[in-house]
């Protein structure tokens, strides 16, 4: 028994792999969405968890993380695009990629 024990991960150690705070991994096990292995006495009783709950929840997490940057990240627009107003009337390009301010020193050295 002492040695499943050992196996098991602290709430700080789940929050780790889960890549999250170790608040948000605690929000997470009040709302039911992670089982503990082991609970301690009392509402703050220490809270252990298997390494395959944990591994379960990183999944989870992972997929969710891809799915709502795929949803809320901005399309790529090439520069010299067309950009138009609210009317749909073009009104120009778009610009050119940004430079870097140390490849803007080294041009303005050239000059």
């Amino acid at each position: 028994m002492h040695n499943a024990v050992a196996q098991l991960l602290t709430s700080s150690e789940a929050a780790e792999a889960c890549g999250v705070q170790r608040a948000t991994f605690t929000r997470w096990v009040q709302r039911g969405l992670v089982r503990p292995a082991y609970a301690g006495p009392g509402r703050t009783g220490a809270r252990l968890f298997a390494p395959e709950e944990v591994a379960r929840v990183a999944a989870e997490q992972a997929a969710d993380t891809e799915e709502t940057t795929d949803r809320t990240s901005s399309p790529k627009i090439p520069a010299g695009a067309p950009v138009a107003d609210g009317a749909g009337e073009v009104v120009g390009t778009s610009p050119e990629a940004p430079t870097s301010p140390k490849s803007r020193l080294s041009e303005g050295a050239s000059s």
